[in-house]
């Protein structure tokens, strides 16, 4: 078995990179070139590519375009990201003008935060109580 890799669709490619990258902090990995069949770091502006990947740590976030004639598919899914301390994620967060939940404690053991992408898909982030 390998990593998972969450895959979420969206409607502005370049909007979500940036918030993925600017805004949460995740790192590029790339952009898919169709001709070479390879993920690259940069694309040629002729062609816009239709996925990107980002990642924090081992963690990776496939950006897809969404073709279909409706708005993307923002439910049905929850995406949760460990960090290893959440109350300075959200401080770094909010300081980049993300807009999240205050962090608070749960009784299963974790503080999280709460946010959504661009597209409204929700993410959560969080570290263990006691760490």
């Amino acid at each position: 078995m390998g990593n998972l890799m969450a895959l979420i669709y969206v409607s502005d490619l370049r909007r979500s990179v940036d918030f993925y990258t600017e805004k949460l902090g995740f790192s590029l990995v790339g952009y898919w070139d169709g001709e070479e069949k390879a993920i690259k770091p940069t694309y040629d502006e002729a062609h816009t590519p239709g996925f990107a990947m980002v990642r924090a740590g081992e963690a990776r976030v496939g950006l897809h375009i969404w073709e279909g004639e409706s708005a993307p598919p923002a439910g049905g899914v929850g995406l949760d990201l460990r960090v290893d301390d959440v109350d300075a994620f959200y401080r770094e967060l909010t300081e980049r003008g993300v807009q999240a939940s205050e962090p608070r404690d749960f009784p299963w053991g974790q503080r999280m935060i709460f946010l959504k992408d661009p597209d409204g898909h929700p993410w959560s982030f969080y570290s263990p109580i006691g760490d």
